[in-house]
């Protein structure tokens, strides 16, 4: 069988993002990180502001959140002000979807990930899914 076909086969998923969420005007977040967002939503109390969808699943969530986060990395002082000017909370997500015939995905951040991760004041936020 093929790598394509085996890869086709999988059960197991995982998905990550950045998100923002708190009291702003998502197109100001826009202005102020300088990239486009793949979701926000301006709401009544809360608005939020999502970039760095990756649905590319790999085993180790480490690489996939170094995908999502690679454009942001230098924007880690903005983030931050964003969180302490906006009282916003940012979070890195990894939604996984576990199949227990499967193998099974690593989770651990790497200290690229916690290192951003620190220095923008975003809390990582794995939502797990055992099948």
């Amino acid at each position: 069988m093929s790598a394509y076909e085996q890869e086709k086969q999988q059960k197991t998923k995982c998905y990550t993002y950045f998100s923002l969420s708190g009291k702003f005007e998502p197109k100001e977040i826009t202005a102020l990180i300088g990239l486009e967002p793949y979701h926000e939503k301006k709401g009544e109390s809360e608005s939020e502001w999502r970039y760095g969808y990756n649905d590319r699943y790999e085993p180790i969530i480490a690489d996939m959140f170094a995908r999502t986060i690679k454009d942001l990395i230098p924007k880690v002082s903005i983030i931050s002000d964003i969180v302490s000017v906006f009282h916003a909370k940012a979070y890195l997500v990894a939604v996984v979807e576990i199949y227990t015939d499967e193998v099974t995905p690593a989770l651990a951040p790497s200290l690229e990930v916690m290192k951003f991760c620190v220095d923008s004041r975003t809390e990582v936020d794995i939502d797990l899914y055992n099948y």
